[in-house]
């Protein structure tokens, strides 16, 4: 029963140990130039692909 409660951990919170973890590799990658700044990041720095996994993984959806 307990365990049912806890939160489940997205896909990404696995695979990189938080999704924050995962957050500042990408941004790395970005400063590198290995992705793409304005998909990733958006115009502003805080939309794009990144926003939207970000969310998705807040609603439980990844």
């Amino acid at each position: 029963m307990e365990e049912a409660r806890k939160p489940r951990r997205s896909r990404i919170a696995i695979a990189f140990g938080s999704f924050n973890c995962f957050e500042e590799k990408i941004r790395a990658e970005v400063e590198a130039g290995s992705l793409d700044r304005i998909d990733m990041l958006g115009e502003t720095g805080d939309g794009g692909v990144l926003r939207c996994l970000r969310q998705w993984e807040e609603d439980g959806l990844i």
